[in-house]
């Protein structure tokens, strides 16, 4: 019966804050074609709690787009490579790279909190209170290391507003949750301008 009771409340007297995603880059990306070379994942740069799971899904969407041509840098070896948790790669720092990898593509994700002013459950009267956001950017860059270039690259801001005025309780995304909606959101559209194996 308290269960009932705890869904009936949550039901009724919460409000939601949905997450808006926006797009930065979205009229200068092109697609990629993942039918020839050897592709090397970075080591994922993310907020502590979603680091594992963000490269979990990385490694699997690049495994399936390359038809399993694809390395992790952290669990490759051989490889003569300095931690990289930057985007914006320049062409000195890409030289390095393919010297020290011999790679031919560089995929590079970089995520990181912008604003995280509310919680997840806000249980407070928010009628007189200032209102708070929670916002995200995800980068995702794609290097071509044999002619020093970026094939690919899209940023993604996400983020949820607290609604002014309320005072019942409000649920809204994590961040961790936003990282991942935005993500998403870039591994779509690379999914719609691609050439796959």
């Amino acid at each position: 019966m308290k269960v009932i009771f705890f869904y009936f409340f949550l039901f009724f007297f919460t409000s939601c804050s949905f997450p808006t995603y926006v797009f930065q880059n979205n009229n200068q990306t092109i697609g990629l074609n993942f039918t020839e070379g050897k592709w090397l994942l970075n080591e994922i740069n993310a907020p502590i709690g979603i680091e594992d799971k963000l490269t979990k899904l990385a490694i699997k969407d690049f495994s399936k787009f390359t038809n399993g041509n694809l390395d992790y840098s952290v669990t490759t070896k051989k490889l003569l490579m300095q931690k990289i948790n930057k985007s914006n790669l320049n062409t000195a720092e890409l030289k390095k790279i393919k010297i020290g990898t011999n790679y031919d593509y560089f995929i590079n994700i970089n995520a990181q909190t912008l604003k995280n002013e509310i919680n997840n459950i806000n249980i407070r009267n928010h009628k007189y209170q200032t209102e708070g956001s929670k916002e995200i950017s995800i980068v995702l860059e794609v290097y071509d290391l044999n002619n020093l270039v970026v094939l690919y690259s899209q940023e993604v801001k996400g983020f949820v507003k607290l609604p002014q005025n309320s005072n019942d309780v409000t649920l809204s995304y994590s961040i961790n949750n936003l990282v991942l909606g935005g993500y998403k959101k870039i591994i779509r559209d690379i999914t719609k301008k691609s050439i796959k194996k």
